[in-house]
């Protein structure tokens, strides 16, 4: 058994931290352009896009999604490339931009999840 004793100045600080935290930049910024509603998310991982996508659809069910997606780096596309794929189908529209990669990173295959997505 595991017992804490806090003391008060230590449950303030808590309870301060709590509600002045703030979630990291780029991570599920909206934005109301319009009528639209743009959320910008710097999901990079197929799991982050698959969770991503998730809370989309939750918050707002009755909205189409409009993704646009850019890779970043060659070494990550290619490592989970059936992932991407699975994650990224899941819209009703998506616009795949060219990958953004270091100068130190190259790669023959730039329209290898175009290749997947219409294969």
């Amino acid at each position: 058994i595991v017992r804490f004793q806090f003391n008060s100045n230590f449950l303030a600080h808590i309870i301060k931290s709590i509600k002045t935290f703030e979630l990291p930049k780029r991570r599920f910024t909206e934005y109301l352009i319009n009528d639209q509603i743009v959320i910008d998310d710097y999901a990079h991982h197929p799991i982050e896009i698959k969770e991503s996508l998730k809370a989309v659809r939750q918050k707002y069910p009755s909205k189409k999604i409009v993704l646009v997606f850019q890779q970043h780096t060659y070494s990550r596309k290619n490592s989970f490339k059936e992932a991407f794929k699975s994650a990224l189908l899941n819209v009703e529209f998506l616009f795949i931009d060219s990958v953004f990669s270091y100068e130190t990173e190259s790669d023959k295959e730039e329209n290898i999840l175009i290749d997947i997505i219409e294969g």
